[in-house]
C-alpha cells in the first residue's frame, strides 16, 4: 500500500495540515497522480461529493472529509483545469513590497540627510521570545538591512548605526563570541554584503577594530576595495552605511584632542587655528552631523554615542526593540522630524 499523496497542501482559504483525500472512484491514492490537477478539480467541481469514508484497501490514516471531491471528469479536463488556474492566478503582494509601496506613496516636504540608529533592544526581543541572546542579534542585522532599503526607497542620504560600544565588552563571553562570529558573515561578502551592494548601499567601518582580532580586522580592511570594485562611491551611492563598532563618543572626544595635540606640538598648525571645523574632521564619526537619531528598545538615552555631533539633532525615542522595527515607526520619526521647526538657536 502506498499513502496518498495530499499531506499538508493548500484547501481553499485555510490550511489542512496533516490531512488526505483519497478518491475512490478515480482510484486516486498514488502519489505518480498529478496532485494539482486533482485538488484544483476538487475546488472547483460543483457537482462533487464529500469523502466519507476510507477507500477500501488504501493505507491513508485521514480523510479530508471537508474538501469536495469531484466527479468522474477525464484527466484532459483536469489539465485544462490546471493551465486555467495557473493562467489566471493574482499576485498577492508580501508584506515587504506592501511597506516599500507605502514608502512610496509618501510625499514628505523636509527629510533629514543624515540619520543615525541606537540599535537597541536584540537581546531583549530573543529573551521574549525564548531563544538566545544571539538570535536577536542575528534578527537585527536583517532589520538593518531592511532599514537600509527603506532609507534608500525615501531619500535618507546616510545612515550610521550604533553597532557595538566600548561598554559592551561587559557582556557574558557567550554573547560576546556569538557577536564576533555575526560580524564575520556581515563582513563575508555573501551573502549579506551582496545584498548591500545590490542596492548600491556604501558600507563603511568606524571605530577601534584592534580589539576584534585579525580576522574580523583583515574583513573590515577588504570592504574599501570591495566597495571599490563594485564601483559604489560616496558621491554615486544610494545610501552611505557607517557601523560604528567599538566606538565610545566621550573616548572619540579626547582621541581627537590627542591628535590635534600631536598637530599641534609638530607644528603643523597654531593652537588659535583650532576651530570647530577642524575639530570635527579628527572625530571617528566626521563628516555632516546626524540631523535625526532614533533610539529603540524603550530607553530615552544617547548612551555615549556621537555625544559632539548631536549637538542640533532632532530625537526620536522608541519602544520597538530593533529587531521590530517596522515602517510604521520609521514614518512616525521621519514625519517628526519633518514637522520640527529648527532655528538652530535663531529666530527663524
Amino acid at each position: 500500500m502506498e499513502m496518498c499523496a495530499f499531506a499538508a497542501l493548500r484547501v481553499g482559504p485555510r490550511r489542512r495540515a496533516g490531512r488526505y483525500a483519497c478518491l475512490p472512484r478515480q482510484g486516486i491514492c498514488a502519489p505518480e497522480h498529478d496532485v494539482n490537477a486533482v485538488l484544483v478539480a476538487a475546488r472547483r467541481s460543483s457537482r462533487g461529493t464529500r469523502a466519507a469514508a476510507k477507500r477500501p484497501g488504501c493505507s491513508c490514516h485521514v480523510v479530508a472529509a471537508d474538501v469536495p471531491l469531484p466527479c468522474d471528469d477525464d484527466a484532459q479536463n483536469n489539465a485544462s483545469t490546471v493551465q486555467q488556474h495557473r493562467t489566471h492566478a493574482v499576485h498577492t503582494p508580501s508584506a515587504q513590497e506592501n511597506d516599500e509601496s507605502r514608502l512610496r506613496a509618501h510625499h514628505f516636504t523636509r527629510l533629514p540627510e543624515h540619520v543615525a540608529i541606537v540599535m537597541d533592544g536584540n537581546g531583549r526581543w530573543a529573551e521574549l521570545r525564548g531563544l538566545k541572546r544571539a538570535e536577536g542579534h542575528k534578527e537585527g542585522l536583517q532589520s538593518l538591512i531592511r532599514v537600509c532599503r527603506w532609507c534608500k526607497i525615501v531619500g535618507v542620504k546616510k545612515l550610521t548605526v550604533f553597532a557595538f560600544s566600548k561598554e559592551n565588552w561587559k557582556r557574558p563571553p557567550s554573547e560576546l563570541k556569538s557577536l564576533r562570529q555575526l560580524l564575520n558573515e556581515f563582513m563575508a561578502r555573501e551573502p549579506v554584503l551582496s545584498q548591500l551592494i545590490e542596492q548600491n548601499v556604501l558600507l563603511e567601518i568606524r571605530g577601534d577594530l584592534s580589539e576584534f582580532g585579525a580576522v574580523i580586522n583583515a574583513m573590515a580592511r577588504r570592504i574599501a576595495p570591495l566597495m571599490e570594485h563594485a564601483s559604489i562611491r560616496p558621491e554615486s551611492a544610494s545610501v552611505i552605511l557607517r557601523v560604528a563598532l567599538n566606538y565610545g563618543a566621550t573616548q572619540e572626544i579626547v582621541e581627537c584632542a590627542r591628535k590635534l595635540a600631536v598637530l599641534v606640538s609638530s607644528g603643523l598648525i597654531k593652537p588659535y587655528e583650532i576651530n570647530e571645523t577642524i575639530f570635527a574632521e579628527q572625530l571617528e564619526l566626521d563628516g555632516t552631523p546626524p540631523d535625526l537619531i532614533i533610539r529603540t528598545g524603550g530607553c530615552s538615552r544617547l548612551s555615549n554615542f556621537m555625544l559632539y555631533q548631536a549637538a542640533y539633532a532632532e530625537l526620536a525615542f522608541v519602544d520597538d526593540l530593533w529587531p521590530e522595527f517596522s515602517v510604521d515607526t520609521l514614518l512616525r520619526c521621519l514625519e517628526k522630524y519633518e514637522s520640527a521647526h529648527r532655528k538652530f538657536g535663531g529666530l527663524g
